[in-house]
């Protein structure tokens, strides 16, 4: 049965779920939520959804900076003008 309430071990695996560049549904299904329920949480409480807004960009920035990395890395390999 998925629990109803929040808590800080719940909140605490949705955020690493988040950080780790996850979907917002497979950070819910990863602490045992539903979807449903966690954009209800996100709706409920500004301060949540906050974080979890900006854990998700940071995740994002992340991974455009490692592909970034490994495109101009494969310019040069290549002999290709690096832009």
């Amino acid at each position: 049965m998925e629990p109803t309430k929040r808590n800080a071990e719940w909140d605490q695996k949705v955020f690493e779920t988040l950080r780790a560049g996850n979907t917002l549904e497979v950070a819910a299904a990863d602490a045992g939520y539903s979807k449903t329920a966690l954009y209800r949480h996100l709706y409920e409480y500004p301060m949540f959804c906050n974080k979890s807004v900006l854990l998700k960009t940071e995740a994002e920035a992340a991974a455009l900076a490692l592909v970034m990395k490994a495109a101009a890395q494969w310019n040069l390999k290549s002999g290709e003008a690096n832009c």
